[in-house]
């Protein structure tokens, strides 16, 4: 956005500097022209130097212009691709980590269901042992 405005900006003070420089131009054809006073062929001579001058300038200032536009685009556009890459590289890179929690989240949850059974069944071992006491101790009892 920053860049736009910046753009934005830097078109309007070309703009205007061109309407000033065209103002100026035409500020001193008209000077030339009330103050003429035969010399015409020499004043239209100087104002064709002057012409092609400006003309010279203002086409320096547009090829300048155009080359910082180019320039600002290959920017622009490399900061695109690269806002894209690392959009792309967080995008796997969470994906990543969703993956890994959820390996932990199962790998939790397997454990939780190992402890459970072992100790179902050190419960049913001991169940089992309490049962075979009471037996063998009723068996005792009955001899």
């Amino acid at each position: 956005r920053q860049w736009r405005d910046s753009c934005e900006e830097m078109r309007i003070l070309q703009s205007k500097e061109m309407l000033n420089q065209i103002v100026n131009e035409r500020k001193m054809d008209i000077h030339f022209a009330t103050t003429s006073n035969g010399n015409d062929d020499a004043h239209s001579g100087d104002m064709c130097i002057l012409r092609n001058d400006e003309s010279d300038k203002q086409l320096k200032h547009r090829e300048s212009i155009i080359q910082t536009k180019r320039a600002l685009d290959k920017q622009t556009e490399l900061r695109q691709k690269q806002a894209a890459a690392a959009a792309l590289q967080l995008h796997r890179e969470e994906q990543e980590q969703m993956r890994l929690m959820k390996c932990a989240e199962e790998k939790a949850r397997e454990s939780e269901r190992r402890a459970s059974e072992k100790a179902k069944q050190k419960q049913k071992e001991a169940f089992e042992d309490k049962l075979q006491h009471t037996k063998e101790k009723q068996l005792r009892q009955d001899l």
